[in-house]
Formats: structure tokens, C-alpha cells, sequence
């Protein structure tokens, strides 16, 4: 079986966004915490930059959720509804998400943790419930669709 041009690029793209993701966490989790107060401001920016790069991702997918709508508009009108229905249920999450997500530091906070800025506290919590709410829905699903199968 043939694959197709677009088949071909959305793959070595994935295997891109992927080995810069794997190289990010890296840095992240394997860092060289300098002495003194350099320390913290080493793992603020590595925190900054992987959530940095969370956000280029999470535009990035959802952008092209957005396109293939509108792709899938142009050569299936019809069938469409499905796809505009998906794409406006994760709007609505993300929206959700980031309405429910505080800005504020913990109090159990450790000392000697980086602090992050108000912002990226914001958005690490927007993300944090919006999977929580798309976890929730898929489990549900899945429950549903067993009991459904059941019954028939």
C-alpha cells in the first residue's frame, strides 16, 4: 500500500516534535544545579522552556485539529459535523480549563523550589484540568459504551 505525500511529512514531523520533546524533558529532569542562588534561576528557565514548549505543542495540535476541519469541510460537507462538534467540545474544555486554573503558589511549596511565574502557573493548571476533564469524559465513554454493548 501506497502511503501518501501528506502521510509521509505528517510522520517524519511526529518523529521531529518528538525527539525535540524527548531532548526538552532531558534537560529538564537531568539538569546541573549550580550552588548558591544561580540554581533557581537555572530551573526557572528550564521550567519556562518546557512549558514554553507544551504551549508551542498544544498550538501547534490544535491549529491542525482546526485545519483538518476545515480540509474535511472542503471535500466532506456533510460529514463534517462530527469532526466541527470535536473541535468545539476541546475549545470548550480548554476554555473550562483555564477558567477553573489558579494562578496562586501553593502553600506546601518547598523553599528551595523554583518559583514559577503567575502565568506559567496559569497555564500548567489550565492544561492539568483540561486533561483531567478530557480523562473524565473518556472514562466515562468507555463505561457507556460497555453498557451499551451489554444491553444489546
Amino acid at each position: 500500500m501506497e502511503t501518501s505525500f501528506l502521510q509521509k511529512i505528517s510522520k517524519y514531523l511526529l518523529i521531529v516534535l518528538f525527539a525535540i520533546s524527548i531532548v526538552l524533558v532531558g534537560l529538564f529532569y537531568y539538569q546541573v544545579v549550580p550552588l548558591e542562588d544561580k540554581a533557581e534561576k537555572i530551573a526557572h528557565s528550564t521550567t519556562a522552556l518546557v512549558l514554553t514548549w507544551t504551549e508551542v505543542l498544544f498550538f501547534l495540535a490544535a491549529g491542525l485539529a482546526i485545519l483538518a476541519f476545515i480540509w474535511d469541510i472542503v471535500l466532506n460537507p456533510k460529514k463534517s459535523i462530527s469532526t466541527g462538534i470535536v473541535v468545539a467540545g476541546l475549545i470548550v474544555i480548554a476554555i473550562i480549563g483555564f477558567a477553573m486554573s489558579s494562578d496562586s503558589m501553593d502553600s506546601i511549596s518547598p523553599a528551595t523550589m523554583a518559583k514559577p511565574t503567575p502565568g506559567e502557573l496559569k497555564a500548567s493548571g489550565a492544561g492539568l484540568i483540561s486533561l483531567y476533564i478530557i480523562l473524565g469524559l473518556n472514562f466515562l465513554a468507555i463505561i457507556w459504551l460497555e453498557i451499551r454493548s451489554r444491553l444489546k
